[in-house]
């Protein structure tokens, strides 16, 4: 389970598909942030993808430590799925729960990307305001870009509510 490290010398069998879990890594931040628990989990998966030609990534597609504050995961996801698939994971394995009111922008994106890796994050996010919100999509792309900047531009890595007074100021 937690053997996170890919392989150096040894191949691995043709059959054999790698699934990655980031259940102990920063679930706040992207790889690409200056999180380095994030950035961690960017080598795991790029070791991985030089390693073998299949993988599964397994996505908590939810705030494991706490489950009421809305997620939206709209960062991370617009950074991490290139990443992703850039990087042999051919197993898109979202975990979600009934959780929309928390993460509903970032369940459209990472849905939309798992039936074309090639597409362009912003653009499918700019077409799920629109489409879903209509007349209200700019207000609900502030509501939803102000949590989703709570989780991400705050440099805090826990992800319950004792470190909500940092991430959510007045």
């Amino acid at each position: 389970v937690q053997y996170t490290q890919a392989p150096k010398r040894e191949k691995l069998h043709p059959s054999l598909a790698v699934q990655l879990a980031p259940i102990n890594y920063c679930r706040a931040h992207a790889m690409t942030d200056t999180c380095a628990s994030r950035q961690k989990m960017r080598q795991i998966v790029e070791d991985w993808g030089k390693a073998t030609s299949k993988i599964s990534y397994y996505q908590y597609m939810f705030n494991l430590a706490e489950y009421s504050a809305p997620y939206p995961m709209m960062h991370q996801m617009i950074e991490e799925l290139p990443i992703i698939y850039a990087n042999n994971v051919k197993f898109w394995q979202p975990e979600g729960m009934s959780n929309l009111d928390q993460i509903l922008p970032g369940h459209y994106l990472s849905n939309r990307m798992a039936w074309d890796p090639k597409g362009d994050p912003r653009a499918i996010l700019d077409e799920f305001f629109t489409l879903f919100y209509g007349a209200a999509a700019e207000p609900m792309r502030k509501y939803w870009t102000l949590w989703d900047d709570a989780w991400t531009k705050v440099d805090e890595h826990a992800g319950a509510n004792w470190a909500y007074p940092r991430r959510f100021t007045p």
